[in-house]
């Protein structure tokens, strides 16, 4: 799922809960979680019901998700329909993290359909769309997407379905809209686009040099399991494996073995984590997650 994982999801909060940051009180999202349950008992009202919606459905527990989204439509008295779109947005993203793309389908759908503008919502019907292989479907929902928006995540969209239906002309033209957007909004805040970018140059970008700098600066700015593995994917496209020994040396890969030592229970060396690393940078496959 590639557009949700990149706009999106950055992790399951339940993983979050072990590894993110605190807030100022030095309290992390299992506190935030534990809280918005205990508000919900005492006040069953919309908006702290539909607040465990979003926790539940980031940490993909179905049940407990399906049953609050019904609860939070029934005690909805609002006349918007943006907080409703939002429910049936999320609850789109946890279908798609289950594969259970039927599922997927009719929660984005139903989100564009309390909100016609809901880019979002849009985008991934159009990912859902190019599963099931509706692929003049998914391009018509994201050309206007891709013309209108400032996030570049929908030409490259475009530019890769389009490549794959063999539309290659069209394709480059919206790979060079993409590389272009994402020139202008790394100037602005490259901290916060680094991760997008990096994916870009790796994929339809094709530019490791430029993917490699921007992961390690993504790796210093989002010290995750994410953005370790991004970082070990730009380098295997980058280095040959005789670089890989001093890249690791230097330091880069810390992340991954500290995280892998302090996150992963029962392994035999706290060094695990950096002989995977090494084993996938060499075979030069793709390392999602370093615990």
């Amino acid at each position: 799922m590639r557009l949700g994982s990149r706009l999106v999801r950055r992790a399951r909060a339940a993983d979050a809960c072990r590894r993110a940051r605190p807030d100022r009180q030095g309290r992390g999202i299992c506190f935030v979680s534990a809280t918005w349950e205990e508000a919900a008992a005492r006040r069953a009202s919309f908006e702290n019901v539909a607040a465990l919606v979003s926790l539940h459905a980031e940490r993909g527990e179905i049940r407990p998700a399906e049953r609050q989204y019904a609860q939070s439509r029934s005690l909805y008295r609002g006349v918007s329909p943006f907080p409703l779109a939002l429910r049936d947005f999320q609850m789109g993203l946890m279908w798609m993290d289950e594969n259970r793309l039927d599922d997927a389908r009719r929660s984005f759908d139903a989100a564009r359909r309390r909100v016609p503008a809901y880019a979002q919502a849009q985008g991934h019907l159009a990912e859902v769309e190019e599963q099931f292989g509706e692929i003049e479907s998914a391009v018509a929902s994201l050309h206007s997407l891709a013309a209108s928006s400032d996030d570049p995540d929908y030409a490259v969209q475009l530019a890769r379905i389009l490549a794959v239906a063999g539309r290659d002309g069209e394709s480059r033209h919206w790979r060079r809209l993409a590389a272009d957007r994402y020139d202008e909004l790394l100037v602005r805040r490259p901290e916060a686009f680094a991760d997008h970018a990096t994916e870009f140059w790796l994929a339809a970008g094709a530019d490791p040099d430029k993917a490699l700098r921007l992961a390690k600066m993504n790796r210093e700015v989002r010290n995750t399991p994410r953005a370790c593995g991004l970082l070990a994917r730009a380098v295997a496209a980058r280095v040959s494996s005789s670089q890989i020994g001093s890249f690791v040396a230097d330091g880069h890969s810390s992340a991954c073995r500290n995280d892998d030592a302090a996150h992963t229970p029962g392994k035999a060396s706290p060094n695990h984590g950096m002989h995977r690393l090494q084993h996938n940078l060499l075979s030069h496959r793709r390392l999602d997650q370093c615990a």
